[in-house]
Formats: C-alpha cells, structure tokens, sequence
C-alpha cells in the first residue's frame, strides 16, 4: 500500500483507496471550536463523556461520524438537514418519539428533517452516523 505524505488528521493517501484514515490518529472533535452546538448541549456531553470524531468529512460525498455515549444520555429531540444512518456498533438506545429500541447492529435510517431523540441503553452506546451532505442540527426541545 502507497502510505505517501501523511496529513494533518491522520490521514493516508492510498492509490487504491482514496484515503485511508486510522482512527486512533483522528482527533476528537473540540464542539467549542467546530461552533455548532450550544454552550449548554456542549457542556452537558463533556460532564457525561459523551464524545465524536469525524470519520469523513466529504470524501466521496460521504460524511462519517463516530460518538461513543455513556449509559442514560440523553440526546434531545432534534432535526438534521440531511437525512441519515445511524449503525450501532455497540450498547443501544431508545429512540423518541416511537420507543424503538435498538442493539448491536442494528441500524435507523432517518429523512432529513425528520425529529427525533434517543436515549443511551444501560451498556452506553457507541455507533457510526452516515451521511451523503454535511448537516447542520437544530434542537426542537
């Protein structure tokens, strides 16, 4: 593999590959800094442990997130622009409004403009968030 020049978010071009990211070498996201949440949803994920990195930022027109979340946090109703797919890679949550429960690879596919919440299982939850456009949140709650 073409490991080339490596890039400023750990990223490897790869001839073959487009880019190849290595997750420990991705940075944690600082929400002060990226400026799309509030003060108040930002402290509260910092007191919780609730954290993102940005997997993909538009590579192939794709948008990539991880969060990991702790056991019982809550994400408030809320509203993307894009629509998206969230896969959970472990624990699970419970969706609002519907009481949907999801586990372990499960999967939700959600419009945009679609609101809903969820809330973290027992275990805490960690999963991917795929998008085909950047989106911007709005909390309705």
């Amino acid at each position: 593999m073409d490991r080339g020049v490596g890039m400023a978010d750990g990223g490897v071009p790869a001839s073959t590959l487009g880019v190849v990211r290595h997750f420990d070498r991705i940075e944690w996201v600082d929400e002060r800094k990226f400026g799309r949440a509030s003060e108040d949803v930002i402290e509260q994920a910092e007191r919780a442990g609730a954290r993102r990195k940005f997997i993909d930022r538009g590579d192939e027109g794709l948008y990539v997130q991880y969060s990991t979340m702790p056991p019982g946090y809550r994400v408030a109703p809320h509203t993307h622009t894009h629509g998206e797919v969230l896969y959970i890679l472990s624990g699970g949550c419970t969706v609002e409004p519907t009481g949907e429960t999801l586990g372990t690879n499960d999967s939700a596919v959600i419009p945009g403009g679609h609101e809903y919440g969820f809330t973290c299982g027992p275990e805490g939850m960690e999963f991917l968030t795929i998008r085909a456009g950047d989106a911007n949140t709005t909390f309705t709650s």
